[in-house]
């Protein structure tokens, strides 16, 4: 077929490539799209630049502040690769801000006060879900709703609890079981901290009382006879025979001065700080605590992490590269802090 030959109204179609008059227009229309978008783009980046300085220099807190967190998403933290943007930190704060308002109007914590220790909940629940992830922890669906249908078996139904949710906190069902998951995670991290990861001790001890304000030949008395038993133990005695004939603590002279596990926390500093020191089979000199001198034999040890969950917890967030962009005050006094506040999703998953 001739294309030369082939016309269509006005239009024809020789086969040649035409002049270039259309692509003028095109060009035209390019540099008329360009300079549109770049309009647009420069109000953007300026409605987001005057919002921010708001947000962030002088802490807006009204509804348009909160509108446009929710478009732009500018971040309250960043905790390693996630970031807690301030739409997120607004709605948590609202809930407890609408919990207040609703049960005592007068007594409503300043913002700040309220925003710090969300903010600090948000990071925490970050945090938790790292180090469960690298333990193996995780919650499924499953466990968030028999939880659920716990609380709402106890409390008058699922609508019953909705309503109370809705009337006392402004939360819906989802929201609450998101809380309820976080809740889980945590408790069920925990749990394997204290079972297998926490380093615990298993020893036996020997105690002789003295007083801590006792004078000072009491406390010699003491401290000789307990050196005698140290000594016949050093010189091949057995230690559970020796504790059961002359150990003062009654709770564990009967078992030959054994005691259960324990793990940071859970005993005077001297007795933890010597016991944590010695590898199984080893025996301690002379330790001095608040309730006289003991002689401490390690037997086990299991685990790895010397510290106590929370102090686990704090660790690996100051391994994180966490920023705080907001609600950074470190020195709130204790006494202007929310009454109950830490533990306001507590509150809302155990009094519904």
């Amino acid at each position: 077929m001739d294309l030369k030959n082939i016309k269509q109204g006005n239009l024809s179609f020789t086969g040649k490539k035409s002049k270039n008059k259309p692509k003028k227009l095109n060009k035209s229309w390019t540099r008329i799209t360009a300079i549109v978008l770049s309009v647009i783009l420069l109000a953007y980046f300026v409605c987001a630049l005057t919002a921010g300085i708001g947000i962030y220099a002088y802490r807006w807190d009204n509804k348009f502040s909160q509108a446009l967190s929710k478009i732009f998403p500018y971040p309250a933290a960043i905790v390693g690769s996630e970031i807690i943007t301030m739409d997120t930190l607004n709605r948590e704060v609202g809930y407890i801000q609408y919990f207040y308002e609703k049960t005592a109007p007068d007594q409503i914590p300043e913002y700040s006060i309220i925003e710090k220790q969300v903010l600090d909940r948000l990071v925490a629940a970050i945090v938790v879900k790292k180090l469960a992830s690298a333990n193996g922890v995780g919650v499924d669906n499953q466990e968030v709703d028999e939880q659920f249908d716990q609380i709402a078996e106890e409390n008058g139904g699922e609508e019953k609890v909705s309503q109370i949710l809705s009337d006392l906190y402004g939360l819906d069902i989802p929201t609450f079981k998101r809380f309820i998951k976080e809740q889980l995670l945590q408790e069920k991290l925990k749990e394997k901290f204290d079972d297998e990861l926490q380093l615990q001790v298993k020893a036996r001890h020997i105690l002789v009382k003295v007083a801590p304000d006792a004078d000072e030949a009491t406390k010699e008395a003491a401290r000789v006879k307990a050196q005698g038993l140290l000594d016949q133990i050093n010189a091949g005695a057995d230690f559970t025979e020796i504790a059961k004939a002359h150990s003062e603590d009654e709770a564990s002279q009967g078992q030959g001065g054994e005691l259960p596990y324990f793990s940071k926390g859970q005993n005077v500093k001297e007795f933890e700080e010597a016991a944590f020191s010695l590898e199984p089979g080893e025996i301690s000199e002379l330790v001095l605590t608040q309730y006289g001198f003991h002689i401490i034999k390690v037997e086990e040890k299991r685990g790895n992490i010397n510290m106590t969950f929370e102090e686990w917890l704090e660790s690996e967030e100051e391994s994180l590269w966490v920023i705080r962009f907001v609600a950074r005050d470190e020195d709130l006094s204790s006494s202007e802090s929310v009454e109950n506040g830490e533990n306001i999703e507590g509150e809302t998953t155990e009094g519904q």
